[in-house]
């Protein structure tokens, strides 16, 4: 079944369960004694033991497939500047079982379908864009022009006519620079090079910075950039240190007294 969900509703339960990440985090390192104040230096300074288990906790979440759908479709969204975003729909494919109620993410992500050809789906009143998302994780792949290329051809082989749906290569390369060394246009000629054997509408390399902007380079048809700031993070961190600036406050106020 095809469940749909308000971007707004959807990007709600995904900060909600990185806010909670993090929270237990801050929780588990008061307990062992580390003070607000120690906290929020590691934070701003961004280094330290408490900042690198959030970060590690950060990357833990941000890595698992499913997460990855949902932060994905978000962002497409975003980045096709769909107007008003109150009015943006995006759908999964879920389990029969699932009865339409989601309330955290992990109600979502444990009634997801698996191997579907469209991993998500956004509307726009009478209009529907559909996705198929493919992780490219240089852990395990040759992040080269050569490895692109050749991963691409062979997802072509598992598909039949895609030709109302849009393929979405999700770059992870080990290091941001290694960015830098992709030839975009060579890649582009490459498949312009097999178009009779392409059936997806069109064929686009994802990837962010840290979490921070999410860039959209569309190879197939045309070649084609964009971006997007990802707004996942900060709010998260700005709530995190309303309430250690409100704490610290209180704490100085008592010790005046």
């Amino acid at each position: 079944m095809l469940f749909c969900t308000k971007i707004n509703d959807l990007q709600r339960v995904l900060e909600n369960e990185m806010i909670q990440n993090t929270d237990r985090e801050v929780a588990k390192f008061i307990r062992e004694g580390l003070s607000l104040e120690e906290i929020s230096r590691q934070q701003e300074e961004e280094t330290g033991p408490y900042y690198e288990e959030v970060e590690d906790a950060i990357e833990k979440f941000s890595n698992k497939t499913e997460n990855i759908e949902v932060m994905s479709a978000i962002t497409l969204a975003q980045i096709y500047d769909f107007n008003p975003k109150e009015e943006i729909l995006i759908c999964f494919e879920m389990k029969d079982k699932f009865d339409g109620r989601a309330v955290t993410l992990s109600d979502f992500t444990k009634n997801f379908k698996t191997d579907t050809h469209v991993d998500c789906a956004i509307r726009l009143r009478d209009k529907e864009w559909r996705y198929q998302i493919k992780r490219y994780n240089s852990k395990h792949q040759n992040f080269t022009d050569e490895g692109i290329i050749s991963y691409i051809k062979n997802v072509l082989v598992g598909y039949g006519n895609m030709s109302d749906t849009a393929l979405i290569l999700l770059l992870q390369p080990l290091e941001d620079a290694a960015i830098s060394s992709l030839n975009f246009e060579k890649i582009h000629k490459a498949l312009l090079a097999i178009a009779k054997s392409i059936t997806f509408k069109e064929i686009s390399l994802a990837f962010n910075a840290n979490m921070k902007t999410l860039s959209l380079v569309r190879v197939f048809p045309k070649l084609e950039h964009g971006g997007v700031p990802l707004q996942m993070r900060s709010p998260k961190y700005q709530k995190i240190q309303e309430i250690w600036e409100d704490e610290m406050r209180k704490k100085k106020e008592q010790e005046n007294t």
